[in-house]
């Protein structure tokens, strides 16, 4: 049905693909943990859900 038009790949340009992808991850994740651990940086949370029967109050503009 579908023709594999693309040549595999070795085993060296596997690698090397895995590589470029997964550098730039380890890259951001050392960095983050370097201003969390070194600079004293705080951990970043996500907001908490809220309960069903808590209602969301818009903040009202500021008057200039």
């Amino acid at each position: 049905m579908f023709s594999n038009s693309r040549p595999s790949l070795t085993l060296q340009q596997r690698r090397v693909r895995l590589m470029l992808a997964t550098f730039p991850m380890i890259v951001v994740t050392g960095y983050v943990l370097y201003k969390r651990l070194i600079l004293g940086e705080p951990q970043r949370r996500l907001p908490r859900p809220l309960d069903s029967g808590e209602k969301i109050e818009a903040e009202k503009p500021k008057e200039r």
